[in-house]
Parts: structure tokens; sequence; C-alpha cells
């Protein structure tokens, strides 16, 4: 796609409103499919995705808000990176990242070497040329490349691995790979159904192959010729066949599988459940045909459970073990309507208070309304304070509105679990039927329990809309403060509750803990309000500096108040 054009029309805006205001509408009707569709404004602010397709200055862009993007998932970025395939993109990252100050420090390694893994998998040539080019006297674990290589399908790419392990000196390798040991490699050339690459392996290095589950990969990656293959000339090194039977009955999509290995296995009539967890009603009746099929309760059970309606009506048909209350009680849960109609229907065993209970509990209120006509089984004596504890407010509303069951009122600890969960619409709920007798309790102890569980949108609805406020202690008393989620809801209350002082946490500890997050942004309003003098800033460094050296950000804003 030519960016320089695409972008110029984004930035028209006649062109720009013509072609892009359905274009949502579009592609969701061309694609039929659950694919997530982004907004523009949505792809700018992900570095993921631009990362992905190649948008060099918008990436630029993104991650110029080094804050915002503080704790960002080094692999998963160059993984998109090295599968997008920009080369310029790749340079950018690196620096961004500070390569070289990471090398420096002795903490680079394990970034250089998830790279070169990561570009052999994916088969990036360029980049992995660059990466020995820039870096010509790392030593690289050439092992782990070559065993992720065939997946990438490229054996020149393979070939040209072996030859830098070759002239490589072996005394440099990790000890983990002192046998310089392929059997990874094997797999993922079956897991690839690459059979050129399997051989060349084999001619390579015969003696790792023993080692290797081929045929359980070539499984997992529904690789029906390389299987055909191995069968014809490694039979010998098929073990486990019943495990590697289970795996092929998983979906109908590995049915030749299934009837291949079949072929090659013993089957033990204790297994046929299996397909029936998965929806695969082919396999079952390929059993059934060969009088291999063995069915009790459980099989109908789940085929209602799953939905799986056509499974459901054949079992039904073709066996006498029925199903149990499981069937009803679980369908319910999982919102399978049709699946609970069909039972009530056709069958029987009925259902129990489950049925009702979990069908609240998950939210489906259409269940909800059915099971309440249809049937006569009802529910748990704890349901109300149950379905609180969800946090779904539609469905406690109208099962308040049409049952007879008590109210919240008779739980005393209802609002404290609630807060606890974080459910904001639950705790208005209750506020605005709280009364002038208090009937649920609100104290200052409330924003406590929120705070206790980093619920900050909950603290500011309370300080907004409350008048009990908080405890002195609010932060003294909890130890969670010092998870990552926490920083800014601290903040928040230092900054909003004059009650509570900030001497009242471990300062020292604190900053500690921000320099150990690299959060620099709480960390300079943190310095700011504590005011250390400059003795002080040189020791919080000398302490910190060898404990959390990655945190750059942090130590260099540290640097800056010590220089002031």
């Amino acid at each position: 796609m030519n960016n320089s054009l695409f972008k110029s029309v984004f930035n028209n805006k006649v062109l720009n409103k013509l072609i892009f205001n359905k274009v949502n509408f579009i592609l969701s009707r061309l694609t039929q499919s659950n694919q997530k569709l982004y907004k523009w404004q949505e792809i700018i602010e992900d570095p993921y995705i631009l990362a992905s397709h190649g948008y060099f200055n918008e990436i630029k862009a993104c991650l110029s808000n080094r804050i915002k993007h503080v704790r960002l998932n080094y692999i998963r970025l160059f993984e998109r990176v090295i599968r997008g395939g920009n080369l310029e993109i790749f340079k950018y990252i690196l620096e961004y990242f500070r390569i070289d100050r990471r090398l420096k420090i002795g903490l680079g390694d394990a970034m250089l070497k998830t790279l070169l893994i990561t570009a052999s998998r994916i088969g990036r040539l360029e980049i992995i040329q660059y990466l020995f080019e820039r870096f010509a006297n790392y030593k690289w674990d050439f092992v782990r490349a070559i065993n992720d290589v065939p997946q990438s399908n490229d054996l020149d790419l393979l070939k040209m691995l072996v030859d830098k392990l070759e002239a490589s000196d072996p005394n440099e390798f990790d000890d983990r790979f002192d046998d310089r040991s392929l059997r990874e490699a094997f797999n993922n050339a079956a897991f690839a159904g690459n059979i050129e690459i399997f051989k060349w392996l084999l001619n390579y290095r015969p003696k790792d192959f023993q080692g290797s589950m081929v045929f359980g990969y070539a499984i997992a990656g529904n690789q029906l010729e390389f299987l055909r293959y191995l069968f014809e000339n490694h039979k010998d090194h098929y073990e486990n066949g019943s495990n590697y039977l289970l795996s092929a009955m998983e979906c109908e999509d590995t049915f030749e599988i299934f009837e291949l290995l079949m072929q090659h296995t013993e089957f033990h009539m204790n297994q046929s459940y299996y397909p029936a967890y998965f929806g695969n009603l082919k396999v079952l009746k390929y059993l059934h045909s060969k009088s291999l099929l063995k069915c009790t309760h459980y099989e109908m059970d789940k085929a209602a459970i799953f939905g799986y309606m056509d499974m459901l009506k054949w079992l039904d048909e073709n066996f006498k073990a029925g199903c149990s209350t499981a069937a009803m009680d679980e369908a319910a849960q999982r919102n399978q309507l049709e699946a609970v109609k069909w039972l009530h229907e056709n069958r029987t065993e009925g259902c129990t208070k489950e049925a009702m209970d979990g069908a609240l509990k998950s939210g489906h209120l259409e269940m909800a309304k059915w099971l309440l006509k249809n049937r006569t089984e009802g529910h748990s004596f704890s349901i109300t304070s149950d379905i609180a504890l969800t946090g779904n407010r539609q469905v406690l509303e109208w099962f308040i509105e049409n049952t007879n069951h008590k109210p919240l009122e008779k739980d005393p600890t209802i609002l404290r679990k609630v807060v606890a969960k974080g459910h904001l619409e639950i705790v208005k709920y209750l506020h605005e039927r709280n009364g002038e007798d208090n009937i649920f309790y609100f104290t200052s102890e409330i924003m406590n329990i929120a705070a206790s569980q980093g619920h900050m949108h909950l603290i500011q609805w309370l300080h907004h809309n409350r008048t009990e406020g908080c405890t002195e202690d609010i932060l003294a008393l909890n130890e969670n403060i010092y998870k990552e989620d926490y920083t800014t809801m601290v903040q928040w209350i230092l900054e909003n509750k004059s009650q509570v002082d900030i001497h009242s946490i471990r300062t020292e500890d604190y900053i500690s803990h921000l320099i150990q997050l690299n959060q620099f942004e709480l960390l300079e309003w943190w310095l700011n309000k504590l005011e250390l003098s400059k003795d002080q800033l040189i020791e919080t460094k000398r302490q910190l500096y060898s404990k959390y050296p990655l945190s750059f950000d942090s130590l260099d804003l540290l640097d800056q108040y010590i220089n002031k």
C-alpha cells in the first residue's frame, strides 16, 4: 500500500468524510466475521498496530509520549515490527528501547536473543542480517534460532543459520545448549508441514530426531500429508497414540487425520467423551458406525451445555443414556436458550435451582425470564446479593421487581462487598435507596475499602456524591499501594483528601516503588512534594541505581534534580 497516498486521503477532510464515513459498515458486510475493526484514531494511538503495518512517522509520534508507554511490552512490540518487516521501524524501536545502554550495563542479552529468534521464526532475512552487522561481536544463540526457523518455511535461512553455528566457537554457547540439540527444529518442521526442511534436518542432525515429538506437532498443525509421510517412513517413531488420537478428535477440520490415526492406534471405549466435549459429531458418528461408541449421560450433558444442537438431537435419537440435570443447569448458565428449551420439551430430567442462579449470575436476562415463566425450581436464598456482586444492575432491578425474594436491605455487608469488587452501578443503586436511616451503612470505611482494591473510579464517585470521606490512614493501612496500578490513585488521594498526610506512608519505599516501575512523571510529582535535599537524592540514586538499572527515565530524572 502507498502510505503517502493513503495519508494524503486521510488529511483531506472532504475525501475522508466521503470515503470513510461508512467504512466500518462496509467492512463488516464484506468480512462477515468477528474481526475487530479499528477507527483511524485508535490506530494512531496503538503502537502495536502501527508497527505491524509500517506506519513509521505515526509510530514515532505515538511513542514520543514515553510516559504513556512506559510499560510497553517490548517482546510483543518487536514481534509486530518483525512481522511487518519494516527495517527502518525496527531500527527506530531498537533505539527507543536504548539497546546500546542496555548492553553497556549487561542487560541487553535477553532482548537481542529474542529478536534473532523472532526474526528467524517469521523469516525476516533483512532484519537478521542487520542484527549480525550491527552487533557483529555479540555471541548469538544460533541454536534457538535454528530451532524456530522451520516455522518460516525458509530452507535457505535455515542453512545460513546452520553455517553461522558451525563457524562459531562451541565454548561461547549457553550451558543449556552444550549438546546443540535441534529437537525443536524437527518439531517445528512437523508443525509447519515442511517435508523438505524435515529431510534436510534429518540428514544434518539425525540423532536429534529421536528425542522429537513430530507426530504430535504435525497433528497440532493439521498437517495431513506430513503425517502420511511419517507413517510411511518413520512409523517406529509413533508413540502415545491414544493421546494423539484425542488431539485429532477436537475439531472436524482434523477428521481425515483422525481417520489416519485410527488405522495405527488402538481405540479405547472410554475416550468417546472427548469428541462430545468439542462438539465433533462427525467423529461420534464414525465411532458409532464402527461400534466403538459407548455413551453415558456425559455426552448429552456436554452437547447441551455447549449448545451443540445437532449432536444433542442425534444422541437422543441413537442412545438411551439420556442426560442429567447438569445439562439444563449449565446450559442456562452458558445462555444456551435453544438447548434449554429443547431439553424442557423433549427430556424429563429437568433442572435444579442452579439453572436460574447460573443465568442470573451470568447476566443472561432473557434466559432468566424464560426460566421464571416455564420452570418451577426457583433460585437460591442468597441470589439477590449474588446478582449484586456481579455488578449487573439491569438484572438486579428486573429480579427484585419480578420476584418476591428478599431485598438487599437484609444483607448488612452488601455495600462493602460490592465496593470491594468495584461495581459502581450497584453502589449508585444502593446510594439511591439508602435513605435517612443509612440502611446500607455508608461510612468513611467505604472509601478505604475502595482504595484497598485500587478502585479509583469508585473513590472519585464517593468523593463527589457522598459526605463520609475517608479516614486519615487510608493509605497507611493499605499494603496494595505498592502495586503498579495503584500509583495514580495514591497521587489523586493525596491531592484531593486533605486529611491524608503524604508522610503517612513510607516515602522512601514509595519512591523506590516508582523508580522500579519507571513511572517518572509520578516520581517528579513526589520529588516536588517532598523537596528532598541534594544529599538525600544522591543517596536515593546510590541505593536504587544497581537495583533498577533499566529504569532509565527515572534515574535520569534523579540526575536532573541532583544537578539543579
